[in-house]
């Protein structure tokens, strides 16, 4: 069988790329998905850089806080944080051999998740002059972290324009008109209050109070007990109905009155000797705390 050598241009162009790719500067393009218009930055990156590297990069282009797990998905291959048993993101960006127009995805804050488009935009020679890396260009404020994700940011990125906030701006006109016009401090400070009394009045166009009527057992009911007071808005779909949280305050109350009704029959039957019909003595009464899905029960034993 005869060798088949290779041509010495092939040799030169597979070597290239080797040659300079520990010097290299890589311009990247970072983008939220789900978000619109877009959310981008522009990032000059040295391929000695490792991928958790880049991960700082990002979280500081970006404006993040880098306090949640992150993992790139590049290539069917998972890098990122030690917790969810991916590889690891030590490896330079020069050993992944990044060509041009390659796209890869990063997650950050994995329980939402923020998703964000990674493209190599150009290979670059480095400059003796600058300082890598460095963000060079970018498009529009990035969101808070803390704001829910891309579906809540979007849906709530314009309550600036909605009528609550039109209110406000209002109030604080005609606060601002009564500071300006040389009244006393005193009509100052209650006109204030009364606007801002006015203004919340205004908005919680519903009072939801919950009684709670207990009948013991041969039928004789109780006094009705309030065990909560809800003010719900009524413009707004996602104010429709009880949130988690008020919902588990609801229950919490209604079952703090029961466990006590209960405890107090339990404590009446209790007084006196079935036997004889004496009365017996008390000993004294602790603090008894019981753990439930709905909160502690505190009862006086």
């Amino acid at each position: 069988m005869k060798r088949r050598l290779k041509s010495p241009g092939s040799e030169a162009k597979s070597s290239v790329p080797a040659a300079d790719a520990a010097g290299a500067i890589l311009q990247v393009k970072v983008w939220l998905t789900g978000i619109s218009p877009m959310v981008c930055r522009r990032v000059l990156v040295p391929t000695a850089f490792t991928l958790r590297e880049l991960h700082g990069v990002i979280q500081v282009a970006m404006g993040c806080e880098g306090i949640h797990l992150y993992d790139f998905h590049l290539r069917a291959e998972r890098y990122g944080s030690w917790e969810l048993a991916t590889s690891s993101p030590d490896i330079t960006l020069a050993a992944l051999r990044l060509r041009k127009c390659v796209r890869f995805i990063y997650e950050y804050d994995l329980n939402i998740p923020w998703r964000h488009e990674v493209r190599i935009e150009d290979r670059l020679e480095p400059n003796a002059r600058k300082s890598y890396p460095v963000c060079t260009g970018g498009d529009d404020a990035c969101p808070p972290e803390d704001c829910g994700g891309p579906e809540s940011f979007m849906d709530h990125r314009n309550d600036r324009f909605s009528f609550d906030a039109l209110e406000d701006l209002d109030t604080m006109v005609e606060v601002f008109q009564q500071v300006s016009s040389g009244d006393t401090l005193s009509r100052r400070c209650a006109s204030k209050s009364a606007a801002l009394a006015s203004h919340q009045k205004r908005r919680f166009a519903m009072r939801v109070k919950v009684l709670l009527q207990i009948t013991a057992d041969d039928g004789t009911a109780g006094d009705g007990a309030e065990v909560a007071l809800f003010e719900k808005q009524t413009e707004r779909p996602e104010d429709l109905g009880l949130s988690i949280a008020e919902g588990k305050a609801l229950m919490a109350a209604v079952q703090q009155r029961v466990v006590d009704t209960q405890a107090v029959s339990w404590a009446e039957r209790q007084r006196c000797c079935e036997a004889c019909g004496a009365r017996r003595h008390s000993k004294g009464t602790f603090l008894v705390i019981f753990m439930t899905l709905y909160g502690d029960v505190k009862l006086s034993s």
